[in-house]
């Protein structure tokens, strides 16, 4: 039984003598949590960062705040503070007060956090946990209520969970006690996902997460991954397979390339992650990776001497241990280094696709198993569903989006992938996260995740009920999706255009110039294709829209609304005179109720897009003349006017008079400030 224990940080790194540090870690972290209390350790942090945030007294007629960090680690958890003595002295003390208090409410929202270094690898270690889903802001459907319960077990005074308290101010040492002595919670032999949890010493069995593997996850930075003592020892087996990977880059012409170490404990042990600054190409990496794991075999005793002779054991590593109840460490000593070298080759993790090795030349890569994202069965019966009319108007989902189902895996293919598709494993996914709008993300037990966004598909209502009746028994976590409404390929395009329009509205101005003196004619309201009045375009939040099309090509307004129009037909007259009726065929389709702003800036109203009126139509000539509208011969011929309702459509003609030329064009316009051109060759 031991009082709270407090680590004393080397107070020479101080940068300002009037400032300090000051932290708890506890014993306690994600690969602990269940994919179902997901995110219940963030909400109890954030919580108790929240509290100690508010101000304080600390003089008289003076307050001030201190700011509080939180830090959620594979198995351990923190707060950490920086800011004057005074105030630090003011604000922790009231810590201990706050774990009986009901801090978790209903809509507390945990803070942002980084994912996890390589999660394709910690997936394949510990399987599915809180920490292999963090920084995806997914919350469980039992987060709350642990969050509550954790609380209390990480009370100082009265709580389960070992913890330390550090400072480098010897005079805040102290500040904080415990109010009773207990003892650490005893070492898991699994974690939260039943991956049992890596120990020095235990062979890894074929089916461990912790095995000689071979992950293939794509373009990435990190190289390699393995696991070694929670140690000193295991801190200099670290640095020596940095060490061998930097000579292994320079024997691949690769010598300018960084590497940096990832650390983190995993219960009794380190995993260590190698990663490049610049990401090594695929076909590059197995000669590397065949030279590190010869390097990794011929590491003698002096060079191993001299690395642990140059080694010091940071603060973190002492206090993880002492967090998670663990005894004193071992004398440093080369045979332990040794030992630890032997314990990375039996749990080295590879980040290379089988598919580039060579027999000969990459023997010792092709003993390691491999493991890779999901492959769709192309002889599995599959159905495709591509992004409708209305998922386009809405613009959150690439518009060359297909997503392709089949019995055992779900692919998504978008402007980005091509046909080199990303696919989860329906019959090994670790969670589905999904938001208040139904975006689901499909995560599988190999670190892929796909996004669905059913209401922008066609038929998507189908697809909708299908993935809720088939993974209902995988955990669902609810996220809130609070990304940027437009799609990226879709404000790219929208970018696009609205540059090439503004060169078009330049063209056009000039050519109205020339062509003032050729005779009379009206302003062209459709006379350029995505700039308004000077120069304007359309951003993700407007309705209206400038296009220029060719005949019979149907245009697609904001809210989905399809509008197609015809070549004008001249229709033939007795005498011999260039003076006649035209007849134009248009056919619209009702699109979604509209949403945005007008060119002016103001809302536009539901219905907008979707009335049909005669009026909305012109006829130019060549020189932009504007030709008067008129009455059809036949009135049950003529487009009527109306309201559409989402995919109800409508055809019929609309007459003009006058002389059209030779290169006719047919403009429409709205209150929304949409305006289309239609003609020969689609030019403005």
């Amino acid at each position: 039984m031991t009082d709270v224990a407090w680590q004393l940080l080397d107070p020479s790194t101080l940068e300002d003598p009037s400032h300090a540090e000051i932290g708890v870690t506890w014993g306690r972290g994600p690969l602990e949590e269940g994919i179902e209390e997901t995110g219940a350790l963030a909400l109890a942090l954030t919580a108790l960062a929240r509290q100690l945030e508010r101000r304080v007294e600390v003089g008289p007629g003076r307050r001030g705040s201190v700011d509080v960090e939180i830090r959620l680690e594979a198995d351990v958890c923190s707060l950490r503070s920086r800011g004057t003595v005074e105030e630090l002295r003011a604000a922790w003390p009231r810590l201990p007060l706050l774990f009986d208090r009901p801090l978790v409410a209903e809509g507390l929202r945990p803070r942002e956090l980084p994912p996890p270094r390589w999660v394709a690898d910690v997936l394949a270690r510990t399987g599915g946990t809180g920490y292999a889903l963090q920084g995806r802001g997914g919350v469980g459907q039992g987060a709350y209520e642990a969050a509550r319960r954790l609380l209390r077990e990480l009370d100082p005074r009265t709580g389960t969970v070992g913890h330390v308290f550090w400072t480098d101010a010897p005079s805040l040492r102290g500040l904080i006690r415990a109010s009773s002595a207990r003892g650490p919670a005893a070492a898991p032999t699994t974690w939260a996902s039943g991956e049992p949890c890596w120990r020095p010493g235990r062979a890894p069995g074929t089916e461990d997460g912790d095995r000689r593997l071979m992950i293939s996850s794509g373009p990435t930075a990190e190289m390699v991954s393995v696991m070694l003592p929670r140690t000193a020892e295991g801190l200099a087996a670290a640095e020596l397979l940095r060490g061998a990977l930097a000579e292994s880059l320079v024997s691949g012409d690769d010598e300018w390339n960084m590497i940096s170490l990832h650390l983190e404990g995993m219960g009794e042990g380190l995993r260590a992650v190698l990663s490049t600054t610049t990401p090594v190409r695929s076909e590059r990496r197995p000669p590397i990776l065949e030279e590190l794991l010869r390097r990794m075999g011929r590491l003698s005793d002096g060079w191993i001497a001299t690395v642990l002779a140059d080694s010091a054991a940071p603060a973190w590593l002492e206090r993880g241990r002492r967090a998670r109840g663990m005894g004193p460490e071992p004398v440093p000593s080369v045979a332990g280094v040794r030992r630890a070298l032997e314990e990375a080759g039996r749990s080295i993790h590879l980040a290379l696709g089988p598919s580039l090795l060579d027999f000969a030349a990459h023997r010792r890569l092709l003993e390691i198993p491999e493991s890779g994202p999901a492959q769709p069965d192309r002889t599995e019966p599959e159905r495709v569903y591509q992004v409708s009319a209305r998922g386009r108007r809405r613009g959150g989902t690439d518009p060359s989006t297909r997503v392709r189902l089949a019995r055992s895996t779900l692919a998504v293919e978008d402007s980005t992938t091509g046909r080199a598709t990303e696919a989860v494993d329906l019959r090994d996914l670790v969670a589905v996260l999904i938001s208040e709008h139904g975006t689901r993300r499909l995560i599988d037990r190999a670190g892929t995740e796909v996004v669905v966004r059913h209401r922008d598909l066609d038929e998507g209502e189908q697809l909708d009920r299908y993935l809720t009746h088939a993974l209902r028994r995988v955990p669902h976590l609810r996220f809130t999706d609070d990304g940027p409404t437009a799609h990226p390929a879709v404000t790219a395009r929208r970018r696009t255009r609205g540059v090439l329009v503004s060169l078009g509205t330049i063209l056009a101005i000039v050519g109205a110039i020339v062509l003032l003196g050729s005779g009379p004619g009206s302003e062209d309201p459709a006379g350029d294709d995505g700039a308004g009045p000077a120069g304007l375009t359309p951003g993700p939040e407007d309705a209206w829209s400038r296009q220029h099309l060719r005949w019979d090509e149907s245009a697609e307004l904001s809210n989905g609304t399809l509008i197609t129009v015809s070549r004008p037909a001249p229709q033939p007259i007795p005498e011999d005179t260039e003076i006649r009726d035209h007849r134009v065929d248009v056919t619209l389709c009702g699109g979604a109720p509209s949403e945005g702003l007008r060119m002016g800036g103001e809302p536009v109203r539901p219905i907008d897009q979707n009335l049909v009126r005669t009026t909305g139509f012109a006829m130019y000539t060549g020189s932009h003349a504007e030709l008067p509208a008129v009455e059809g011969p036949a009135p049950s011929d003529t487009l009527q006017p109306t309201t559409l309702e989402d995919g109800e459509c409508t055809s019929g003609a609309v007459w003009f008079h006058g002389v059209s030329g030779d290169d006719p064009r047919v403009g429409y316009r709205n209150d929304v400030g949409d305006s289309i051109t239609w003609s020969r060759d689609g030019g403005g």
